[in-house]
């Protein structure tokens, strides 16, 4: 009966593993196979071992906007957490129990990447984004948020931002509320206060939390493409362009398929170095 079992659930798991080995597995296979040829949209082109990647670690270009990406990530994921920490404290601390104002909150994080990018081009623009306006009407001149290098990425973490900071706020509430009250009971009756419950009891039990959802954020941020593509297309110049928009231009745009594949596994393996360093970082920090 177990062997017969055991089959049936084999039989029923045997789509979704098909359906993960195309969607997932071949792609990279098949990007990693690519990185090491001379490869166009029209054809494969001839072995060249790893020139793409050489390439790639003397490509100036490459590196200004892996700069441009940290720059992004680290911008957006720090403040994310911040705010989302915040807010989940303050729904925690005030038991906020309406679940309209908890809907309202997540909104954001529902709404597809499409419509983000372009509703904030619109808000945006120079001289009919409502922001301007906003900001005239309290006597602040206009910012020219998507054609000021400067302001631009600023402009994008602003965007992330808005649209992520409700992910890191479930989570830590969800943590919050799944702390057993009577430790912060006896706390407050051995004279702790709010900040010291906070940093002393709080911090230390959601740290496994946290280490997800920043790092679960910063992957997400790390890949980001479609607001960066709709909202500033990387400009202006190469002010805004990550490194997912600059391999996107060297595959579709200048069609160097094996190159674009191979700057596609060097951000792989970046990401799958800084989750190594993250584990190890986490077991340090919880001994």
């Amino acid at each position: 009966m177990r062997s017969r079992e055991r089959s049936f659930f084999l039989v029923f798991l045997l789509p979704a593993v098909l359906a993960l080995l195309i969607v997932t597995i071949f792609p990279i296979i098949y990007g990693l196979y690519a990185s090491l040829h001379d490869a166009s949209l029209s054809q494969m082109g001839k072995f060249i071992g790893l020139g793409n990647y050489i390439k790639a670690f003397m490509d100036k270009s490459f590196y200004i906007s892996l700069r441009v990406t940290f720059l992004f990530v680290i911008g957006a994921v720090t403040l994310e957490l911040i705010l989302g920490i915040l807010i989940a404290v303050l729904l925690h601390a005030a038991q906020f129990k309406s679940t309209i104002v908890k809907t309202l909150l997540l909104i954001p994080m529902a709404a597809t990447p499409a419509v983000v990018g372009i509703c904030w081009r619109l808000m945006y623009d120079t001289d009919m984004g409502i922001i301007n306006y906003l900001l005239g009407v309290i006597g602040i001149p206009k910012i020219l948020w998507l054609v000021n290098p400067t302001v631009a990425l600023i402009s994008l973490i602003i965007v992330d931002v808005w649209q992520w900071t409700p992910f890191i706020m479930l989570i830590i509430y969800a943590g919050l509320e799944s702390i057993p009250q009577d430790i912060y009971e006896a706390s407050a009756i051995d004279g702790a206060g709010g900040f010291t419950r906070f940093f002393k009891i709080s911090l230390p039990l959601l740290s496994p939390l946290i280490s997800i959802a920043v790092f679960l954020r910063a992957i997400d941020a790390y890949k980001m493409f479609d607001i960066a593509y709709i909202t500033t297309s990387g400009g202006p110049g190469t002010s805004t362009e990550n490194a997912s928009l600059f391999a996107y231009r060297q595959g579709f745009n200048f069609f160097h398929t094996g190159y674009a594949s191979a700057l596609a596994i060097i951000m792989l393996i970046i990401i799958i170095l800084l989750d190594y360093f993250r584990k190890k970082s986490m077991k340090l920090f919880l001994k």
